[in-house]
């Protein structure tokens, strides 16, 4: 009896948020000051998990190898833009506390687990006493989580913008990633290859935050408004591999 499992699992998640966009063409964005005083908040989460598990089992007499193959690819992006001006040349005008907010959060996990088996009695006899059992194990996991808030992005073309409110931007980026392999080869009489196991196991994490941001072209800034940033990117990786050849 020979076992082989295979699992892919590719997962995706995207989240976008803008307050206001100006598209394609030459405009002009004006925002003023009120009673009470307005707010402009934009927000974007994107989380996303994937979790693979496979299981190969080889119970034989000749001792036939197994494999047990995992791959996951875990992905999520998180933009906003409190203004977004689009292509062309713009004239933006903004009076008003804007809050851009972008969080991103990936955790992916594989287990790959691969038995091969070999015994005398019962109704499997072993009729040759070198009998080898090889077991393959093998999990590739990767997690990848970006983050990128803006609260005025005038894209591109020669733009004139100009900025009176005040400007928190916060971005946040996590990805996790845990894989664990193990290679199990046994018997009970005679030789046995031990059990090969193989992680791979990367994380990837990128936050940006940018207040104003001018973009491709000749343009004018001017800031009269209080400027807060941050940007956080975290990763935690962790791979195990076992391979292990028990004998009697």
């Amino acid at each position: 009896l020979a076992g082989e499992a295979s699992v892919v699992a590719d997962v995706d998640a995207s989240a976008a948020s803008v307050a206001i966009a100006g598209g394609d063409g030459d405009d002009v964005i004006v925002t003023t000051e009120g009673q009470p005083a307005p707010v402009m908040d934009a927000t974007a989460t994107a989380d996303a998990t994937g979790v693979t598990v496979s299981l190969g089992i080889d119970s034989s007499v000749v001792g036939d190898p197994t494999s047990a193959i995992n791959s996951a690819q875990t992905h999520a992006a998180a933009q906003s833009a409190g203004i977004d001006a689009g292509s062309g040349d713009d004239r933006l005008r903004n009076e008003i506390d804007i809050n851009s907010s972008a969080q991103s959060t990936v955790t992916a996990a594989g287990v790959g687990i691969d038995i091969g088996l070999t015994r005398t009695g019962g109704s499997i006899i072993a009729t040759d006493p070198d009998v080898d059992v090889t077991g393959r194990s093998l999990s590739d996991t990767e997690s990848r989580a970006l983050a990128n808030a803006v609260a005025i992005d005038g894209r591109s073309g020669a733009d004139d913008l100009d900025n009176g409110g005040a400007l928190t931007v916060t971005a946040g980026a996590q990805a996790t990633t845990a894989d664990v392999s193990l290679g199990l080869a046994g018997s009970l009489e005679g030789d046995a290859e031990s059990g090969g196991a193989l992680t791979d196991s990367s994380a990837t994490a990128e936050a940006t935050a940018v207040g104003i941001a001018g973009g491709a072209g000749d343009d004018r800034i001017v800031n009269r408004g209080v400027l807060n940033g941050g940007a956080t990117a975290t990763t935690t990786s962790v791979g195990v591999s076992v391979g292990l050849t028990p004998t009697d």
